[in-house]
């Protein structure tokens, strides 16, 4: 490695932007909480309150869920079918530039469907994260691929 991208390798790992990653990484965090939270409640508003009004959910063999509302009323509809009772999300690399953010993990949920038995279903995600003017990190995009 030439001795100048070196240094400029270094800087970008160590400078003083780790605190935002510890930042960005607190406000991730926080975001999956209130989400598992409020899907173990039945509480599609607060399920949504990690997308932004222009959010997209990619979801495997089903049509795209495009904005906010839209994504509302699709969780308020499962929600009234689902009775999750728990769940885990599990980021494995989070990585940002400026305002956007990208996300790659693992979930798993245990829920019962209508009554029925419970089942446990897992998979891996890839979130994109955009921060907000206020600040906040909010989800642009996601996208899930149950095993």
């Amino acid at each position: 490695m030439k001795p100048a991208r070196f240094i400029l390798y270094f800087l970008f790992l160590f400078c003083p932007c780790l605190a935002a990653d510890e930042a960005l990484q607190s406000a991730i965090k926080a975001r999956h909480d209130h989400y598992l939270k409020s899907l173990k409640a039945g509480d599609a508003e607060g399920v949504v309150a990690q997308y932004a009004q222009d959010a997209v959910l990619l979801r495997p063999r089903l049509d795209s869920v495009v904005g906010k509302d839209s994504i509302l009323r699709m969780k308020k509809e499962e929600l009234a079918r689902v009775r999750v009772s728990s769940g885990a999300i599990q980021t494995s690399e989070l990585e940002s530039s400026g305002d956007l953010a990208y996300e790659i993990g693992y979930f798993s949920f245990t829920f019962r469907l209508d009554g029925g038995e419970p089942t446990t279903i897992g998979g891996k995600f890839l979130n994109v994260w955009k921060k907000q003017a206020d600040g906040r990190w909010l989800c642009k995009a996601e996208a899930d691929l149950p095993d």
